[in-house]
């Protein structure tokens, strides 16, 4: 019977929740024949082994999971940990070895498994190892954190003056000090927010649909980066947002049933890919979990719809949709939290929770009454939803570890009119439109939420975003449509006196630098107030370990080397990366033509996803191409290296396959070796093709043969028989 190859697809979607460390992972998969025919509706059986340090290693655990059935798109979820076994998933020890996922399968449900597959684990269960540490408490005071090496942390008591002093002065890091210290002033219409990532605040102008870029690099001093006209209505005033950053795109909707896409690869130049994609009108909030869009719409059907965005800039409306939703106003938020959807609105008293582990199949498991009356923000966290309740002025938390069967665990009274809530490590950040705050809420322990610190406002406070130290909260009133950035820290660092004991001490000079000049060795610093300092060069030693930049290096078109002499690594205005040359002409070089310079790595990976890619075409005529090109010895033309060297030339590759040729600014051409390898790949294919073409050709002409020759034995033996029937009748 002919073996079929499965295609997998989408390997280790998703982890399970930490909370409580359930031990298993999540693994989905299209299976396919090998035409590439969907297998749906089909009964299959898995044999799942995690192997030990190597693709030989042992087996640490084995589990199997029979007569598993594909749906109808050929899609089956697993949860490996959860399979029939006699090993223990908890004893494998994530934290002291790497590990190895070998798949086999048996399609016709049986126990006769081929294997199709065996990768390393790289990083989604290894976060069960963080369980080691989940009944860690807070520790005595002066008490440091120790590990023993194998990945079990602990408490232990300072034994030592400089751990002494350093674990007192931590205390007075991380305290909340909300201050409001950057604004961008009244300069927008009507602001809301989508995300904060990196160095850039999203959001948009809902009055006059503009996409936003704001520039939080110097929190004290936020500007617009960049606006763009997106073309759509969006026309939405609540604190939730009518966009999503996905990777390196924003989807946006808009109240006349459209779908926009921004394109932020380059934050400073948004671009817009387009506005046209038709959704459902009236659509009234948006999630994503990084491969599909989920869409709930208050329209006749109050329908829950699943986009398809593996392809970013071509998004695909799932036929499925799950109807009747309890969707009644503008205000609506949704969350997607471990395969599940929760859609509240607030004009109703329900939360719709959809289970869209298989978002081919999305599907309502409850609809509940049990979050309270208009609400107005949800968010989830492992086994926790938090919800604003405007209506008692409450923040509520439930525990949906089963989310079919949510319940309730802590309330807090927060005042005022909650409007929005974003959570960040332990805490809860609110802001309040009627008290005009910002509150932060310390969550560490779900069941008995307490007020950890708050911050006054002008009126307005709509929406809020965390990121790091900083909380970016939106302002939408008349006199103030603004975006204020808020210290959440006091502002002391941990720094060394001249003594050389350790200090807290402020992390923010007020005298601003004025000038600085070198003589020889001597640096001389003025500041603002007069003052001046030298500082001869010449005279100082660092011995105090690694550091960290906290602002841009410039090296100013020198070297950065081991002696200061030269050669080394080196930057150029453009950014490109030089190592051993000053001239990168690319944004990475080693070396420079024919210089004999090497370079080693056990490893480079290339960026080489599908959901990347688009437009794919099969490179044909590939052995033509090959034999199109020659490989060669040679040697470099008055160069330091003089030895023999094997390569092509790039001018002929150029002619056939110009994709993998790039020619830099003084007309010099150079070949990416490794894309080589997708000719390489297709021309074997083509080889195998004309050789089995060939084979089946070669073992027609051998039948035809052995026919041939049985004829001839045959005429032989008649020519014999006549023989002899001729001398007997002679005689």
């Amino acid at each position: 019977m002919r073996k079929q190859i499965l295609m997998l697809l989408a390997l280790l979607v998703s982890t399970l929740a930490l909370a409580q460390s359930p031990q298993g992972f999540n693994y989905q998969t299209v299976v396919r024949d090998s035409n590439g025919n969907l297998l749906a509706n089909q009964t299959v059986s898995f044999q799942i082994e995690i192997l030990e340090d190597s693709v030989t290693g042992t087996v640490a655990y084995l589990e199997t999971h029979n007569t598993i059935t594909t749906n109808a798109q050929g899609v089956i979820t697993l949860v490996i940990g959860s399979g029939t076994t006699s090993d223990t998933f908890a004893n494998i020890n994530w934290g002291n070895n790497t590990y190895f996922l070998e798949i086999s399968i048996d399609t016709s449900g049986g126990t006769n498994y081929a294997t199709i597959g065996t990768s390393e684990l790289v990083s989604v269960p290894y976060a069960l190892n963080a369980s080691k540490v989940e009944q860690l408490n807070g520790g005595s005071n002066g008490q440091i954190l120790s590990t023993d090496g194998s990945g079990t942390v602990s408490w232990i008591d300072s034994v030592d003056s400089l751990n002494s002093t350093f674990s007192q002065l931590s205390s007075g890091l991380s305290t909340f000090n909300l201050e409001v210290i950057g604004d961008t002033g009244d300069i927008f219409t009507r602001l809301t927010l989508i995300d904060v990532l990196d160095e850039y605040v999203y959001g948009y102008n809902d009055d006059t649909d503009d996409f936003l870029v704001i520039n939080v690099s110097d929190p004290y001093n936020p500007q617009v980066e960049a606006q763009l006209a997106t073309g759509i209505t969006i026309g939405f005033s609540s604190a939730k947002s009518a966009g999503v950053i996905v990777g390196n795109y924003c989807y946006l909707y808009s109240q006349d049933g459209f779908l926009a896409i921004v394109n932020i690869t380059d934050p400073s130049q948004p671009a817009l890919v387009s506005n046209t994609t038709a959704i459902d009108a009236d659509v009234e909030a948006i999630a994503s979990d990084g491969n599909y869009l989920y869409l709930v719409d208050d329209s006749v059907d109050k329908a829950f719809t699943v986009v398809d965005i593996s392809s970013p800039e071509s998004p695909v409306i799932l036929p499925n949709t799950v109807s009747g939703l309890n969707m009644d106003s503008n205000n609506a938020s949704m969350v997607i939290n471990n395969g599940y959807a929760y859609v509240m609105s607030n004009e109703t008293d329900n939360i719709d929770i959809i289970d869209v582990t298989d978002p081919l199949n999305p599907s309502l498991v409850l609809s509940s009454n049990l979050f309270g009356y208009y609400l107005t923000d949800i968010i989830a966290e492992g086994d926790y939803l938090y919800v604003l309740d405007e209506d008692e002025s409450l923040l509520k938390i439930f525990n949906i570890s089963n989310p079919v069967s949510p319940a309730s665990i802590g309330t807090l009274s927060i005042g005022g009119t909650p409007q929005s809530l974003v959570k960040s490590g332990d805490y809860v950040y609110i802001v309040d439109s009627e008290s005009d705050d910002l509150k932060v809420v310390d969550v560490s322990d779900p069941s008995t939420p307490s007020l950890a610190s708050d911050i006054g406002f002008q009126r307005g406070a709509f929406g809020v975003r965390v990121q790091g130290s900083y909380a970016y909260a939106q302002n939408q009133v008349r006199s103030d449509n603004s975006l204020k950035v808020v210290n959440l820290f006091n502002s002391t660092t941990l720094g060394v006196a001249y003594d050389g004991t350790l200090q807290t001490v402020q992390d923010r000079d007020e005298q601003n630098l004025t000038g600085a000049s070198l003589s020889g060795t001597v640096l001389t610093i003025e500041i603002e107030n007069g003052d001046a300092t030298t500082v001869n060069l010449s005279s100082l030693a660092d011995d105090m370990g690694n550091h960290t930049a906290t602002q841009n290096i410039q090296t100013n078109s020198n070297w950065i080397s081991n002696d200061g002499d030269g050669e080394g690594v080196f930057v150029d205005a453009s950014g490109n990366v030089g190592v051993n040359t000053a001239t990168p002409g690319v944004s990475f070089q080693v070396g420079e033509n024919g210089d004999g310079t090497e370079s080693r790595a056990n490893a480079w990976n290339t960026f080489s996803d599908r959901r990347w890619k688009t437009d794919f075409q099969v490179i044909e005529n590939a052995v033509e191409k090959i034999q199109a090109v020659n490989g060669y010895y040679y040697k470099w033309k008055d160069k330091p290296d003089t030895s023999t060297q094997v390569g092509v030339i790039a001018q002929e590759i150029e002619a056939v396959l110009p994709e993998v040729v790039s020619t830099d600014s003084k007309g010099y051409k150079s070949v990416d070796y490794s894309k080589l390898t997708a000719l390489l790949i297709e021309g074997m294919k083509e080889q195998q093709q004309q050789i089995q073409a060939l084979q089946t050709k070669n073992s027609d002409l051998e039948t035809k043969n052995d026919q041939i020759e049985s004829r001839l034995s045959k005429i032989e033996r008649h020519l014999e028989i006549t023989v002899k029937l001729s001398s007997v009748t002679k005689n």
